[in-house]
């Protein structure tokens, strides 16, 4: 027996997606940036366990605002 309906394990990922994106495009501008800084620190963090980092491999400094 086959059909064209997407199992619901598939179905539930994909209103998961959608959820993601409509919260991610109400987010600030400022709390995308803060996204992308947390990001940033768990990759540098990742890598620089794997192998030296080069200067250009580090988290953006925002400073205090």
């Amino acid at each position: 027996m086959t059909t064209n309906s997407p199992p619901d394990a598939v179905q539930k990922l994909r209103e998961g997606k959608r959820n993601l994106r409509r919260a991610r495009v109400a987010m600030s501008l400022a709390e995308k940036v803060r996204q992308v800084v947390e990001l940033q620190k768990i990759h540098v963090s990742v890598v620089g366990r794997r192998r030296t980092l080069r200067p250009v491999e580090r988290v953006w400094d925002l400073g205090e605002r």
